[in-house]
């Protein structure tokens, strides 16, 4: 069975979308959820903003510096008309409330 960026990379290979980016870190395939497009703009991987900061804690960080990390490193990064889309789940922003 194909894993998240295995299977992306099939379709958007198949649909002559090779200049997508994808995230490079440890466990970052498993917050991918799928592909997105705003109007007028190109394809986007998407990654879901709780399973990125969980990420970061399996890489030894505690809860407060993996969302540090996340804010100062990802959230606010841009990489050019492919940077990936991060969505911030109606349940994670319930469990913060």
């Amino acid at each position: 069975m194909l894993d998240n960026r295995e299977m992306l990379s099939k379709k958007l290979s198949n649909m002559g979308e090779d200049k997508v980016l994808f995230m490079d870190g440890d466990g970052f395939d498993e917050a991918i959820i799928g592909i997105g497009k705003q109007y007028g703009s190109e394809l986007s991987v998407v990654y879901d903003e709780a399973k990125l900061v969980e990420a970061l804690m399996d890489q030894g960080m505690d809860s407060e510096e993996a969302w540090d990390y996340y804010y100062v490193n990802i959230k606010h990064c841009y990489v050019g008309e492919h940077t990936p889309i991060i969505l911030e789940t109606v349940d994670s922003i319930r469990e913060r409330f």
